[in-house]
């Protein structure tokens, strides 16, 4: 997990699967500043997105199930 914060406050987070075997985890984001309020994740490889409170970020973290070698790149609006 690669966490980027750019100086306009946008964040960037990006998850890889260095794995050949599908894997599940929760990746917690180390920033205080998110814990006030609700985030939405957009997925900038795909159409997806997710809404997560921040609490949940800070605290157990983004639930990913993903595939092997697989990346997934994230806004967080």
């Amino acid at each position: 997990m690669c966490l980027w914060t750019e100086a306009d406050e946008r964040r960037l987070l990006v998850c890889v699967n260095y794995s050949e075997n599908h894997s599940q985890c929760r990746v917690t984001i180390p920033d205080e500043r998110l814990k006030t309020r609700t985030w939405t994740l957009r997925d900038l490889l795909s159409s997806a997105s997710y809404v997560r409170e921040g609490q949940d970020l800070c605290g157990p973290g983004l639930y990913r199930d993903m595939q092997p070698w697989e990346t997934q790149a994230f806004s967080i609006e």
